[in-house]
């Protein structure tokens, strides 16, 4: 059983309310803004990005759903559609015949680029826009704290 829990001040309230708000909007609004005007999803947008910064553009599968958050079932969907697009190839991991690696095409490259744009312009109207470079700072750095301690916890990905 867990010791009592005191309840939100407040403040905690008012701040965790704005937190879920985000959460539950924040992707959604940018999910629209890139769709419609690139055709690219976020969860497309996130995975081209990952593979972007990886070693050699490419990542196993299992690695790539744990860095977009994604389940298997849905990255190996992901995938599929976007490999149907000309934006990834997939290749049996070398030295392992059950893995798959994920590579980044020039293609995939070229709409990340084409859609990054839109993804700028979103994240700056939506979020930075609204806050003061000193509101920058100390929310970075709480919710960086935050961060580590989810990771800490659930051994969630960086």
């Amino acid at each position: 059983m867990h010791p009592p829990v005191p309840p939100l001040s407040n403040v905690e309230e008012s701040m965790w309310r704005s937190l879920t708000y985000l959460l539950n909007h924040l992707l959604r609004n940018l999910d629209g803004a890139l769709v419609s005007e690139t055709g690219v999803s976020v969860s497309q947008y996130v995975v081209l990005v990952h593979l972007s910064e990886a070693t050699n553009n490419e990542l196993r599968i299992g690695d790539l759903a744990l860095a977009s958050n994604l389940s298997a079932s849905r990255i190996s969907r992901l995938i599929d559609a976007m490999e149907l697009g000309g934006d990834v190839t997939k290749h049996e991991a070398p030295n392992d015949g059950r893995g798959v690696v994920v590579r980044l095409t020039p293609d995939g490259l070229a709409t990340l680029r084409r859609a990054y744009p839109t993804q700028l312009a979103s994240v700056r109207r939506l979020v930075f826009d609204q806050l003061s470079s000193a509101e920058v700072d100390a929310l970075s750095d709480a919710l960086g704290r935050v961060r580590k301690g989810i990771e800490g916890t659930t051994g969630g990905a960086p």
